[in-house]
């Protein structure tokens, strides 16, 4: 028993090191979240439950073919919600009070969403975790809150076989098993306008067209935007004729289904699981096996049209590893019709590199696929009439921008929707069980392991010059105006006609613009300047001194000109690529379960035994605990190493239960 004792010890050590290292992975502090789901086909504790009885006894003297068939239908659901929310939102994540936050669809926190000229009764400062509402095309002097209850609910029915094969080799044995899953997802995602009586206010003409956008024009709720697919109505220009600019929908990463306020689902056989192995010690109280097992990926790929998308299986990914199978009777009756004994079984595997088409975040720009971007041209000479200067007022010469605003905007989800390449390098899953049976009649009560390494994803090599960010020319918007206006002293007999700008800002956050308060020292009050965006400079129509300024709102266009009020454009406009998108992804599981069941074999019935059974698991994730008292505006809009410093665990918990029905031959 000395060596049993041993083997066992070291197998446990070996498994639960690899766990360890599999928590301690690390990457850099630039990294976004994703879910890290475990596959509905790893259920090797369900697998387990029952076969003290059955397998593990038959499988020792055995001279013949003997096998064992089950189908385990079961029904699996998450809880603490608040864990995956801080998975999706975790840099915007805020305590909400609103009706929205108390529902019973809805937790105490979620995201604010706040217009650039909101503003309340208490002139409360705005957090620095609010997302800016203009960036949707809402009104600019409202203010929502969403709240999120992500569920997840699935419906199994797990196949399983396992047969010996005694006849020909002594201990060789082979098994398979899967699961066909209906799952479905709902981010229960609910929003409540802040505001007592809705803002009438219109957005301002040239920050996303020529003319104003009127309130009625604009998205009505921020759901409308990330979840319906809706984009403001934008005014083109009638002196001269110049059509409004397009605005696209967001295609990905939305809150749900358009008009629909059910989960997303999917359905499917997960992951097909086999394996071979070998008892090289088989005895009536005791056998240690080794195998080699292989999955073969069934299920699907999470959609990315959605942030909260679906999943069956492990994301299809190719499956190889190791299995080790052990147990001990310690205890029997006299009459040997009673028996106690432990049982452990592992699996270590590696999830080869896939393709899946995922929504990336840009740089150190946490939640960044939900900013706009800006379509440019490459400005001509002779054409353009587009021109920077660093000096104010026309009087000096200017020099033409390589880009110019090409009359398109898109949410960046839009244009970082690619295609990458996924591994995970280490997949542990361990069940610990005690058994005690008396008779037919048998009870297991057992610990289960779940942990993988973190998520390694890479852009697609063979892709990658076929991305949107690699065939276009895209810059970030921020808060900074589309266009400008000519300005009229009196002598220019054209005003107010508008004029597409290069004004790009690339230090721009989903939080806020990069907006700068003054200029030269001099507090600035007119709007719609551009400051802050990259290589500023003083935007005028002509190359030549004496060029016609350009001015940042129609109504300056009466009154004087000086630094302040002359619109910037950006001399040297920064445009996005594929090197500005974050593949540094912080995923990775680790869950701990508990599990109880109870069977019973009709021993009456000697070559083919039938079994029923029933179990419950409770499974508990280790994600980090939300603290929202560090919030900073350096952490919300940069993504520091607040939120993911280390590569941190993403994974739900889950309950399920389960009924486990099938017949044994030998």
């Amino acid at each position: 028993m000395k060596h049993i004792q041993k083997s066992m010890a070291f197998v446990a050590s070996l498994f639960v090191t690899t766990g360890l290292i599999a928590a301690a992975a690390t990457t850099n502090t630039t990294c976004q979240k994703a879910i890290a789901y475990r596959s509905q086909s790893l259920s090797l504790q369900r697998n387990m439950c029952g076969r003290a009885l059955n397998a593990y006894e038959m499988s020792w003297d055995m001279e013949r073919i003997w096998g064992l068939g089950s189908i385990a239908p079961g029904y699996q659901a998450s809880f603490d919600s608040k864990s995956m929310t801080n998975t999706l939102f975790g840099p915007a994540l805020q305590t909400i009070s609103t009706a929205a936050s108390t529902s019973s669809s809805n937790n105490s926190y979620g995201i604010v969403v706040r217009g650039s000229t909101y503003a309340d009764a208490a002139a409360t400062a705005r957090n620095s975790r609010d997302l800016l509402g203009d960036y949707f095309g809402l009104n600019p002097a409202n203010k929502w809150t969403i709240g999120f209850k992500p569920e997840i609910q699935s419906f199994l029915l797990d196949f399983n076989v396992r047969i010996g094969f005694d006849e020909w080799v002594q201990g060789l044995w082979f098994e398979a098993w899967a699961p066909f899953v209906y799952t479905n997802w709902n981010l229960n995602a609910s929003e409540t306008l802040v505001n007592t009586t809705a803002s009438t206010a219109a957005l301002a003409g040239g920050y996303f067209s020529q003319g104003s956008t009127a309130s009625t024009a604009l998205v009505q709720t921020p759901l409308g935007f990330f979840k319906d697919g809706k984009t403001p109505t934008l005014a083109g220009s009638t002196n001269p004729a110049q059509t409004a600019p397009t605005f696209e929908a967001l295609k990905y990463a939305k809150f749900g289904q358009k008009d629909n306020t059910k989960a997303t689902n999917a359905y499917g056989l997960a992951d097909l699981r086999f394996g071979v192995g070998y008892n090289f010690l088989s005895e009536e109280d005791y056998h240690i096996g080794l195998g080699i097992m292989a999955a073969a990926p069934t299920g699907n790929t999470p959609d990315a049209a959605y942030l909260f998308a679906p999943i069956v299986g492990n994301e299809k990914h190719w499956e190889v590893g190791g299995m080790w199978t052990s147990h001990v009777i310690f205890w029997r009756s006299e009459d040997s019709e009673r028996h106690m004994g432990g049982y452990l079984d592992a699996n270590i595997t590696h999830l080869f590199e896939n393709k899946q088409k995922r929504t990336l975040d840009l740089k150190n720009k946490a939640l960044s696929r939900y900013m706009v971007a800006q379509k440019m041209r490459t400005a001509v000479a002779g054409t353009d009439q587009l021109y920077a200067s660093g000096t104010a007022g026309g009087s000096a010469a200017g020099t033409l921008p390589g880009s110019i605003f090409n009359d398109r905007f898109a949410p960046v989800a839009n244009l970082s929707t690619v295609d990458v390449n996924v591994s995970v390098g280490v997949q542990v899953n361990l069940v610990a069980m005690l058994n005690y049976t008396h008779e037919g009649l048998s009870f297991d009560l057992g610990y289960n392991l779940w942990a993988t390494s973190c998520q390694k994803v890479k852009l697609a090599t063979k892709n990658a010059a076929s991305t949107r960010l690699s065939t276009e020319s895209w810059a970030l918007k921020g808060n900074s105006s589309a266009y400008g206006w000519r300005n009229d002293n009196g002598t220019d007999t054209s005003a107010n006609i508008p004029q597409a700008l290069s004004a790009t800002q690339s230090a721009a956050t989903v939080f806020n613009g990069a907006t700068t308060t003054t200029a030269g020292g001099t507090t600035v009050t007119y709007p719609n300047t551009n400051l802050g965006i990259d290589t500023p400079q003083y935007a005028q129509r002509a190359a030549a001194a004496a060029a016609t300024p350009l001015n940042g709102t129609i109504a300056n266009q009466s009154g004087p000109l000086d630094a302040n009020n002359q619109i910037r454009t950006s001399s040297a406009p920064v445009l996005l690529s594929n090197d500005d998108l974050n593949t540094d992804f912080s995923a990775k599981g680790l869950t701990n379960s508990v599990f109880a069941d109870f069977s019973y074999t009709f021993l009456e019935m000697d070559d083919w035994q039938p079994f029923v059974g029933i179990g419950f698991q409770g499974e508990f994730s280790s994600n980090p605990k939300i603290d929202l008292t560090t919030a900073t505006a350096a952490t919300s809009s940069t993504d520091s190493s607040t939120p993911c410093s280390n590569c941190d665990v993403t994974s739900p918990s889950q309950w399920n239960v389960f009924v486990k029905g099938g017949i044994t031959f030998n």
